[in-house]
C-alpha cells in the first residue's frame, strides 16, 4: 500500500481490509457504535446514470455523502480537523483525496492518516459479519442503495431475489402447520423430513445473491456444502433428489472458478449449484395434483 500526499499536504494511506477490521473492533463498543447513527438521504437524482453494482460503488465513494448519511458527521465541515470518534485520542477530518471522499484519522500531525470511504465505514459497522466476506459487502451496498433511495437494474433484480427468498421462507414456516398438511397432504408426507435442510439452504441462498451467478431461469444460484452443517452426504443426496423431483429446487452442474481458501489460488472445476423457484400457492397446487395423480 503506497503512501500518497493529499492535496493540502497531509499524508495518508487508504484503508485496507486489516484497517477496516480494526475499525470493526472499535465499533464492538456499543456506546461508540451508537454515535454512528445512519441517516436517509434522497440522492436518486445523483445516481440516474447508474445501472450496475460496480457503477454504484464507483459513484457512491466519489460523492460527498459522509455528512449526509452519518448523524455524528452532519455538523462537520470539509477539511476541518476535529476529535476522532473512531479511535480515541486521534485527529480526524473529512475530505476528498482527489478521487474519493474519505474520513481521515491519525494520531497526530506527525503520523500518516488512514482514509476510510463510506463503504469501508458501513462494512465496519456490521460488527456481526466478517468484513472480508462477500455477504458483508453485499449487505453494505444494499443498505447504501436503500438509504440513498437509489434504484437501478442490477439492484432491482437483487431486491426481487431477496423478496423471493423471504416469501419461500415464509411458506416453509407454514409447511408443518395443520392447515398446510390438510390442504397438501401428499407434499407434506414427502418433505416433512426435509424441512430443516431446506431451511438451511434457503438461508444460505439468501446470503449469496449474486447477479453474476444465475441459473438458466435467471435465479440466483449458490453452492451448498452439507458437511459444513453436519448433514450426512447420504441424507443430503436423498433430500435433494426429493426436492428436485417435486420441482422445489433447481440443480445444475457447471464449471466455475473460485479462490481456494487453503491454497489461496484460483481453481477451476465442476461445481453443483442450487437455486430456487418462487414458491406460491399455484406451484404447490400443481405439485399436489401431480402427486395425487401419480399415487
Amino acid at each position: 500500500m503506497s503512501i500518497m500526499i493529499w492535496e493540502n499536504g497531509r499524508y495518508y494511506n487508504s484503508a485496507s481490509g486489516k484497517e477496516i477490521n480494526k475499525l470493526k473492533k472499535e465499533f464492538m463498543n456499543e456506546n461508540k457504535k451508537a454515535k454512528w447513527k445512519k441517516l436517509s438521504f434522497d440522492a436518486s437524482s445523483q445516481f440516474k446514470g447508474v445501472s450496475t453494482n460496480k457503477e454504484f460503488i464507483h459513484k457512491v465513494t466519489r460523492e460527498n455523502l459522509l455528512q449526509k448519511l452519518l448523524y455524528n458527521l452532519t455538523d462537520k465541515e470539509e477539511d476541518e480537523i476535529f476529535d476522532c470518534e473512531m479511535f480515541d485520542g486521534n485527529q480526524a477530518w473529512i475530505g476528498s483525496d482527489g478521487v474519493k471522499y474519505r474520513y481521515f484519522t491519525r494520531k497526530s500531525s506527525m503520523n500518516i492518516a488512514i482514509g476510510y470511504t463510506i463503504v469501508d465505514i458501513f462494512c465496519a459497522l456490521q460488527t456481526e459479519l466478517d468484513v472480508y466476506s462477500d455477504y458483508s459487502f453485499w449487505k453494505t451496498r444494499k443498505e447504501l442503495v436503500e438509504l440513498l433511495n437509489v434504484t437501478y437494474e442490477e439492484s432491482d433484480w437483487e431486491i426481487r431475489e431477496l423478496e423471493k427468498y423471504q416469501t419461500n421462507m415464509g411458506i416453509l414456516n407454514k409447511i408443518m402447520e395443520r392447515i398446510f398438511s390438510r390442504k397438501y397432504p401428499n407434499i407434506n408426507s414427502h418433505i416433512q423430513d426435509d424441512v430443516v435442510i431446506l431451511e438451511m439452504m434457503l438461508q444460505t441462498g439468501k446470503k449469496y445473491i449474486n447477479s453474476k451467478k444465475k441459473d438458466i431461469f435467471g435465479n440466483s444460484r449458490f453452492v451448498f456444502y452439507p458437511s459444513k452443517y453436519g448433514i450426512p452426504r447420504k441424507e443430503f443426496d436423498r433430500c435433494i433428489g426429493e426436492l428436485k423431483r417435486l420441482d422445489l429446487i433447481i440443480v445444475e452442474t457447471k464449471e466455475d472458478t473460485y479462490l481456494d481458501k487453503n491454497s489461496y489460488e484460483y481453481v477451476t472445476k465442476d461445481l453443483t449449484f442450487f437455486s430456487f423457484p418462487l414458491y406460491s400457492e399455484q406451484l404447490f397446487d400443481e405439485i399436489e395434483t401431480k402427486l395425487t395423480v401419480d399415487a
